[in-house]
């Protein structure tokens, strides 16, 4: 898949997640990455950047590769990659500007079943949400939430529709909002869980 893209699409920027780092290819190597590729390695806060000339260089466990482009470029790139690839890698979009493929084998609505399975829970009891179509095969898992950020394609497969992550959507979703006090913690019979505000962590211990 690397290698298609970089022959078919080399004017794009091609990240790669690794167990370690997320792994930088620009167009021509060494030069500043495009405006989506900085504006989402630099949000990547469990994992440091750094660039790479070719897969073989890579020495630690991959898991997906991104592509970045303008939002209006990225669905024919995404129908190409469909087209060539898709028995054997998965791909959508996870933001309008941004494509993830990894094999299609590897996905969380498989993880996620794999967990319930474990812990014997019931679909019934399961709450899922999400925003970016990556998300899907957990969304039909169990009731589906879709984030009010959320993609178009990924709201119209979903049960409920809540408010966006940048105004605690899911917590929103769960409970009452009678149930919300004043130092921002949400209360519920099965839970605590607490509100983060502007990267701030506002619970009590």
């Amino acid at each position: 898949v690397f290698k298609y893209l970089r022959t078919t699409y080399p004017k794009h920027d091609i990240v790669i997640m690794g167990r370690q780092h997320a792994l930088l290819n620009t167009s021509s190597y060494g030069v500043q990455a495009g405006k989506y590729t900085r504006y989402t390695i630099e949000s990547i806060k469990n994992r440091p950047n750094k660039e790479f000339k070719d897969v073989y260089e890579i020495d630690e466990v991959m898991f997906k590769l991104c592509v970045f482009d303008d939002p209006d470029k990225v669905s024919g790139m995404l129908n190409d990659i469909l087209d060539k690839f898709s028995d054997t890698f998965w791909a959508g979009r996870v933001a309008p500007f941004w494509i993830e493929i990894n094999p299609i084998e590897i996905s969380k609505g498989n993880a996620l079943l794999r967990l319930m399975n474990k812990l014997d829970i019931n679909k019934e009891d399961v709450y899922v949400f999400g925003d970016g179509e990556n998300d899907l095969s957990m969304l039909e898992v169990g009731h589906s939430v879709a984030m009010g950020n959320a993609l178009d394609s990924v709201k119209e497969k979903c049960e409920f529709v809540t408010l966006s992550n940048e105004e605690d959507g899911i917590a929103y979703n769960l409970i009452k909002d009678e149930d919300y006090t004043t130092n921002g913690i949400y209360k519920h019979k099965y839970y605590i869980t607490a509100v983060v505000k502007n990267n701030e962590d506002v619970s009590e211990n």
